[in-house]
């Protein structure tokens, strides 16, 4: 994960399993207690589980919730058709990355 001053980068690579998910967890706390925007970069991912989406849908409405963005900055299109085939893309917008 990488923090600036305007907001945050999450960045998931290889097998997002559920080992994965359970490290992801505590991460996605932390990033509540901070400020500004949180990105996610999953084009270096391979999979992820449901429990991993799961983590970053309960994210993503933390964040909303808060009046915080989330968005995806660096898509990857397996995971993408995933989620459009389970009616969760729309909680995974894509923006454009930020230059």
């Amino acid at each position: 994960m990488t923090r600036s001053g305007s907001g945050s980068l999450v960045v998931l690579a290889g097998q997002i399993d559920l080992d994965a998910a359970a490290r992801l967890r505590p991460e996605a706390e932390k990033l509540l207690t901070e400020s500004g925007p949180v990105a996610l970069d999953w084009q270096a991912a391979e999979h992820a589980s449901a429990g991993a989406v799961q983590v970053l849908l309960a994210l993503a409405a933390a964040l909303q919730a808060r009046g915080r963005a989330f968005s995806v900055v660096r898509d990857q299109a397996e995971i993408r058709s995933m989620l459009n085939l389970a009616g969760l893309s729309g909680h995974f917008p894509v923006a454009e990355e930020p230059a």
